[in-house]
């Protein structure tokens, strides 16, 4: 009957080029004022998001306070949530603090995740860093 007559060669197209992401803990303090402490690094890892969407921010603070409730008690830290923090840290890429907000639990992350040879990062290498 008919025959298919190709006026291009057929060429196969690339593969798509993988997006790459990094996982980012951000480090910032607790205790004290909690629910304060967790609208600032919440509008602010909401405004490196806007500029770098080849991130996956882990917010402690909204891990364990919004999805499993800890801790229950103000001011009062529970063994699983230092084990499940340290778990978090090793997992990702980057460790992300603020530098006028280091209190003693984020200097111990920033330790444990630099004793891990994990880079970490004050907040403008994502702020002012394009993709």
């Amino acid at each position: 009957m008919f025959e298919t007559i190709r006026l291009f060669p057929v060429v196969p197209l690339p593969p798509p080029k993988p997006q790459v992401y990094y996982m980012v803990y951000f480090a910032y303090p607790y205790t004290g004022d909690s629910k304060k402490y967790m609208e600032e690094i919440t509008a602010l890892v909401r405004e490196i998001w806007k500029k770098r969407n080849d991130i996956i921010p882990m917010v402690p603070h909204c891990v364990f306070d919004t999805i499993f409730g800890f801790p229950l008690v103000e001011g009062h830290t529970h063994p699983e949530v230092a084990e499940t923090e340290l778990a978090l840290i090793a997992r990702c890429d980057y460790l992300c603090f603020v530098n006028d907000k280091i209190s003693t639990g984020v200097l111990w992350e920033m330790s444990f995740a630099k004793w891990l040879g994990k880079p970490v990062v004050e907040i403008n290498y994502f702020l002012e860093a394009e993709e």
